[in-house]
Formats: structure tokens, C-alpha cells, sequence
């Protein structure tokens, strides 16, 4: 029987009670519901609340839930329920169309999760239909740093918006932000408008076909399976974020996920606390076995990664689609170590398959021979960065400094920033062996440092060296650019002396700082000999598990870093700029 409910549901599938309460009248609700119940599905997510949409479900539409109602509850908060009068949510591109007929204007609005790429996303990588009469609306749940890198593609990719007809507004923790009306937005400081004529025109014949075997485009709901949608009902946010860390730190073992994904350090003394950690962290490990029991996770059975885990391609497909892109894009534009399937791997794809999943060429898989063959190198990146965040907790445990490690990655990270030289949109991209933002809060004031890291076991000599210096030097001020409120770009170099005389390597370490002094990067080097030798009275107590996840090392301490700062006095002190001793 069709009804307001029924057409409701056609243009917004899966929207949650509460929505469909405050529209319809909770009464006029539940007659509708109760008459058309034979042709509408349900399904309780993870979050508490009931989604509805008519049968048979579109169950590909599953995973973008969260996004979609970040943009839902945005839109109705600050305009009113009676705009999903005209409504289409997704629509063709687009987290959610709508007309608002006081201002005469109709309204597109695109949901970032932040994290990924941004030049991964959808919204860049098939740029929209523009035209007269038409507000776009980016909202995303990250920091201004995030807004800045949306604000650069929005210039540079979307030649044909006109001008001021995009806004990109930052939405703190995810909860709608109440603004002014559409003709007022342009005051409120929270937003960003694009500034479309200092940028050159992208055309859309560069287009990429968003499958490259097929060379046509294809919709991203096109290239996942009922059966791999229906798998993120059970997936909350929080768990989302969970594959997120491990697919941006993969080969940990789940001792070391639970450890490290969330929570904080606590005091020996403290045994409430130190229970609630405990807890917190059995809890975390009982999610990785969930996650494996899923076909999300992988853990690796053998060889010099044995135990460890990475994401399957389930999982890189599931974390795709809650951000609002394609696996091939997330191959091509993310740090993460994929590959596209191809032929040679059509068999063992075959049994995944169903009706809805004709496209096994649009998907990837997480590459575990990259860890394998450099597995070395691949534990020294996860010492270090573990020793940064359990660093930073117990200095907060112990000492009560506001130190927190934030954006961990422990990969080669493929990043890429767009800068302007001399009108060409040029692409800066090099890859570091992760980065991670330190912050440090006194009193209401928080600092924040971006922090790129390369790991060298001595097997690179001096002209390589100065090779990826010349690599920083281009991509350093491009990434100040983008890295705004943030106090510094930081680039370390720490060095593995345990096999070699620290004589040649502290040579290296001279140079390197001698170079990035020259080239304005503030930086420092640190070997692995001092990390682990700090004098008893800075080493905060940590668990034999956290021990054991950060290899002994202790990166905060007195004497340790050689820096751009105090270079060529010779005499070490802490990270550049971030610490005071305590």
C-alpha cells in the first residue's frame, strides 16, 4: 500500500525512527508502519537505533550510515524537519539533496569522516554537475587541518562551481554545530569558502574512470555485496575506528592493538584505575577476535610476522564505503599498502561473489609480503611509534603534562599535498615511514606539532640521505599550507646504532641536521642506543606489556635528540620546540 511512509523511505532509505517520529508524528508513524510492514525492512544497528527502508533492503547503502547521519541530523537541526519534504538522501553524488524553498535554493551536502585521503573521496574524484542557484555544503567531523586539505580540492577539482556557492563547515566530535540561516553562513567563522579564481581549472576529461579494467564509471554501490553491507549492521563507529588504526598500523599483535588503540596509562599505585585499564584493554582484545571471527581481520599464522594482524579485503571494502570512497582509490590515494585484485586472482574472489558483486576488479587487498620482506625495518616502525604514545600517556600519568599522541601511522605512508607554483596545481608527495600529531595542553591552551619520522637501520648512505632531505624540502612548506593551527612541521631521524659504530652514524646525524638547517625543516636525529639508555629517574614505570610493545625505548627524554634548534653546539636536549623539562 503506498503512502507518505512508503515514498518517504524511496527517497531516504534507512532512516532512523527518530527522524521519521519527528517528521510523520510518532501516531501517524506507526498507522503507516503497520500498514505497510509486509513491504519495509528494519535493522537495529549497533548504535541502538532502528533504520527502516523499503524491501528488499539496499543493504550496499549499510556502511554509509554514519555518514549520512552526521548530514541527516546537521541539516534538520538547523532547518527544520520539513525540508525532507523535498529530500533525496543519498542522491547522485551527494550525501543529501534538498530544496529550501524560503531562500530559493537548493542544497547538496557531502559527509567527510575524516581520516582517509581526501583526494580518495568520491565527491573529488567524479566532481558534480554545478550550475546557478545551487549551495554545496562539505561537512566534516575532523579539525581545521582537515578543513584546509578539503578546501584546496574544492578549489583546485570543482572547475565549474560558481563562485561562493561552497562551504565547508567543521563539526566538533560529530554532533551538529547550530548556524544562521543559508544567507548568514558566510559570517560564522567555523567556515571556509573556497577561493575558486586563485586556483587553475581541472578539467573534468582527467577525470579517471573509477574502474580501470572496465574504463567506465561505476557507482560505489555497484561494486559492494549485500553480504559484505549486511556485515557493517554489527560495526559501531568506534569499532570502525579500531580497523581504521590497524589498517593504518598493521603486523601488531592484538596484546599490542589493545595496548595502544585508546585508553591511558595509569599510576601502580592506583589500582582502580589500573583495573579499569585493564578492562578497557581485555575489551579491545575480545574486538580483534570478534573482528577475525567476522572475516575482517587476518592474523597472520606463520613466518616473521606470525601473530600479527592486518585488515582483510572485506574489511578495506567496509572502511571505503563508511568514508565514501572506492577501494582502487583508497589503493591510489591512501598511505596503505594495497593491491588491486586482478585475474590471476579471480578464483579465490569467486566464492565471495554474488548477484550484486559483479565487479571483483574494483576491490583490494592488504599486501602482507610488504611487511614480511622488510620485517626489520616493519618492527623498529611499530617500537617507535608505540614508544611515542605510551611515552606521552605515562608522562601525563606520572607527571601530569597534558601530552597526547594523536593520527598514529607505522607505514610508508603515501602522502600527498596540492600546492600552487607558478599557476600549476604540482602534487608533493614522498613517503615517510609514518607520522603521527604530538599536542600538548597548559591550562585551556593546546599546541599542536605535525611529526614525520623516517627509521634507518645504516643500510642508506649519505647521497640517499640528503635525497629524501631534498624530497622534505619541496613538501615541507606545501605542508605548512595545509597544517594550520598547528605550531611546526617536525621531521625525525632515528637511527638503529645497534649493529654499526656510532661514529659513522653520528657523521650522518651532522649532516642531516647541517642540511635541514639549511633548508629551514625543523628536525632532529636520535639513535636507538640513547632511547633505550635513559637515566632511571625519566623513565616512567610502564606494564611489562608496554615495555615489550615500544622495545624498552623511552623517547621523551632529557638527553637524547640532536636538533635543528641547538645545531652545532652538539649538545642534545628533547624534541624540538614541544617539551620543557619537567
Amino acid at each position: 500500500m503506498e503512502n507518505e511512509l512508503t515514498d518517504f523511505l524511496r527517497r531516504i532509505p534507512w532512516a532512523n525512527r527518530t527522524l521519521l517520529e519527528n517528521f510523520f508524528g510518532v501516531g501517524s508513524f506507526e498507522k503507516m508502519l503497520a500498514q505497510n510492514s509486509p513491504c519495509i525492512e528494519s535493522i537495529t544497528h549497533t548504535d541502538g537505533k532502528t533504520y527502516y527502508s523499503l524491501s528488499p533492503g539496499n543493504y550496499h547503502l549499510l556502511p554509509g550510515i554514519p555518514r549520512r547521519e552526521m548530514v541527516r541530523e546537521y541539516m534538520a537541526e538547523n532547518f527544520g524537519y520539513v525540508i525532507f519534504n523535498t529530500a533525496e538522501s543519498p542522491c547522485k553524488n551527494a550525501d543529501l539533496r534538498v530544496y529550501l524553498e524560503d531562500q530559493d535554493v537548493w542544497v547538496r551536502v557531502w559527509g567527510d569522516m575524516g581520516h582517509v585521503s581526501p583526494e580518495s573521496l568520491q565527491m573529488f574524484r567524479i566532481p558534480p554537475v554545478f550550475g546557478n542557484g545551487l549551495l554545496d555544503i562539505i561537512l566534516t567531523c575532523q579539525s581545521r587541518e582537515r578543513v584546509s586539505f578539503l578546501r584546496t580540492l574544492a578549489e583546485s577539482r570543482w572547475e565549474n562551481a560558481q563562485q561562493n556557492s561552497v562551504e565547508i563547515a567543521e563539526i566538533r566530535n560529530g554532533a551538529g554545530k547550530s548556524v544562521r540561516p543559508y544567507l548568514d553562513l558566510r559570517l560564522d567563522m567555523d567556515y571556509y569558502l573556497p577561493d575558486f579564481e586563485k586556483y587553475p581549472k581541472f578539467s573534468t576529461d582527467q577525470v579517471p574512470a573509477c574502474n580501470d579494467t572496465r574504463k567506465r564509471q561505476i557507482s560505489i554501490q555497484e561494486v559492494r555485496s549485500s553480504r559484505t553491507g549486511l556485515l557493517s549492521a554489527g560495526l559501531s563507529a568506534g569499532t570502525y575506528d579500531l580497523l581504521r588504526f590497524i589498517a593504518c598500523n598493521p603486523f601488531f599483535r592484538k596484546e599490542e592493538i589493545g595496548i595502544l588503540f585508546g585508553g591511558d596509562s595509569c599510576n601502580a599505585g592506583d589500582y582502580e584505575a589500573c583495573e579499569k585499564e585493564w578492562k578497557r584493554m581485555m575489551g579491545i582484545i575480545g574486538d580483534v577476535d570478534r573482528l577475525e571471527n567476522m572475516g575482517l581481520l587476518k592474523c597472520i599464522v606463520k613466518g616473521p610476522m606470525k601473530e600479527t594482524y592486518i585488515p582483510t579485503w572485506q574489511a578495506v571494502d567496509l572502511l571505503a564505503a563508511f568514508h565514501g570512497t572506492l577501494p582502487v582509490w583508497l589503493n591510489r590515494y591512501s598511505q596503505w599498502p594495497l593491491r588491486n585484485f586482478e585475474k590471476k586472482d579471480f578464483d579465490d574472489f569467486r566464492s565471495y561473489m554474488d548477484e550484486d558483486h559483479p565487479y571483483f576488479d574494483s576491490h583490494c587487498f592488504y599486501l602482507q609480503k610488504w611487511g614480511e620482506t622488510r620485517h626489520e625495518h616493519q618492527e623498529l616502525c611499530r617500537q617507535f611509534g608505540a614508544a611515542l604514545v605510551l611515552g606521552a600517556r605515562s608522562l601525563k600519568s606520572e607527571y601530569g603534562v597534558g601530552i597526547e599522541v594523536s593520527g598514529m601511522t607505522t607505514i610508508s605512508s603515501n602522502l600527498k599535498i596540492s600546492t600552487i607554483s607558478r599557476g600549476k596545481q604540482i602534487i608533493r608527495q614522498l613517503h615517510p615511514d609514518g607520522c603521527c600529531t604530538i599536542s600538548r595542553t597548559t591550562g585551556f591552551k593546546t599546541r599542536k606539532w605535525k611529526v614525520f619520522f623516517e627509521i634507518e637501520r645504516n643500510t642508506n648512505g649519505k647521497k640517499d640521505l640528503l635525497g629524501k632531505l631534498e624530497k622534505y624540502r619541496k613538501f615541507i612548506p606545501a605542508a605548512r599550507q595545509f597544517y594550520k593551527g598547528y605550531e611546526d612541521v617536525i621531521l625525525i631521524f632515528f637511527f638503529d646504532d645497534s649493529g654499526a659504530g656510532q661514529g659513522m652514524i653520528l657523521d650522518k646525524c651532522g649532516m642531516l641536521l647541517e642540511t635541514m638547517k639549511r633548508y629551514g625543516i625543523t628536525g632532529c636525529t636520535g639513535l636507538l642506543s640513547d632511547a633505550r639508555n635513559i637515566p632511571e629517574g625519566w623513565l616512567p614505570k610502564h606494564g611489562d606489556s608496554e615495555e615489550n610493545a615500544c622495545g624498552h625505548m623511552y623517547l621523551y627524554g632529557r638527553h637524547m635528540w640532536l636538533t635543528t634548534d641547538s645545531w652545532p653546539k652538539r649538545t642534545k636536549g628533547p624534541l624540538p620546540g614541544i617539551f620543557t623539562v619537567l
